[in-house]
C-alpha cells in the first residue's frame, strides 16, 4: 500500500522517467524526492501528495505531464527548470503554493491556465 510511503529513495544513477500516477495519492510522502538524473515526470506523478511542502526540479527536466503535482494542498515553494517550455496543469489544486521559482533563461511561455 504506497498510500503509507514517507519517503523514497533513488540508488540507480540512471533513474530518468518517474511514470504516470507513480507516487499519486502517497499522502505521508515529504521532502526532496527527485534525483538529477530525471528528465521526465508523467502524468498525475505526485498528485495528491499531500505533505510535499516544496520541491525543487532537477536542471534536466524536459518533460512533465498534465497534473505532475496536482493536489499537492501543502506545497507552497516550486523551482521550474531551465528544460520545463510548456505548462500543463501542473499544480492546480495546490491551494498553498505561494512561490514559482523560474530562471530568466527559462523558456516558458505561459505558466497561468484559465
Amino acid at each position: 500500500d504506497l498510500t503509507k510511503l514517507k519517503q523514497v529513495i533513488f540508488n540507480s544513477p540512471s533513474f530518468a522517467t518517474v511514470n504516470n500516477d507513480l507516487f499519486n495519492g502517497c499522502v505521508l510522502l515529504t521532502g526532496q524526492i527527485i534525483p538529477a538524473t530525471v528528465t521526465k515526470i508523467g502524468k498525475r506523478a505526485f498528485n495528491r501528495c499531500e505533505s510535499l511542502t516544496e520541491i525543487d526540479l532537477p536542471n534536466g527536466l524536459l518533460s512533465m505531464g498534465a497534473e505532475a503535482f496536482a493536489n499537492c494542498t501543502s506545497l507552497t515553494t516550486v523551482g521550474l527548470p531551465d528544460g520545463i517550455k510548456t505548462y500543463d496543469k501542473f499544480f492546480v489544486g495546490c491551494t498553498n503554493l505561494i512561490a514559482i521559482k523560474v530562471n530568466e533563461s527559462n523558456k516558458l511561455k505561459t505558466l497561468f491556465h484559465n
